[in-house]
């Protein structure tokens, strides 16, 4: 299996979400807040996490180590892309986790 930017996004997601909700310290600061304050925080650690992976990219860093975006146009389309993925991977995985320690 080929590894892909779309899966390292993904995968990312998944770990963001778990480090959210299941990291002591930060899962206690993370359920205080509210609701479209959680959103907010996902979604600016998302894009950290695509603009990370491009801003590695075009200053040269980890190439062909780790799956990367172009530093071009067609690159900030796929970081776009890429962002969205880590997003929505972390919230599929907060929303089961999450339901998953609540039966607990």
């Amino acid at each position: 299996m080929t590894i892909t930017p779309e899966i390292l996004s993904a995968g990312a997601g998944v770990l963001l979400a778990l480090v959210l909700e299941l990291v002591p310290g930060i899962k206690t600061w993370y359920d205080q807040q509210k609701d479209s304050v959680q959103v907010l925080v996902a979604v600016l650690l998302s894009a950290v996490f695509g603009f990370i992976i491009f801003g590695f990219n075009c200053l040269g860093w980890f190439v062909g180590k780790i799956p990367a975006l172009e530093c071009s146009q067609t690159g900030v389309q796929e970081l776009l892309w890429a962002v969205f993925l880590v997003f929505s991977g972390s919230q599929v995985t907060y929303l089961g986790v999450r339901k998953i320690g609540k039966k607990s």
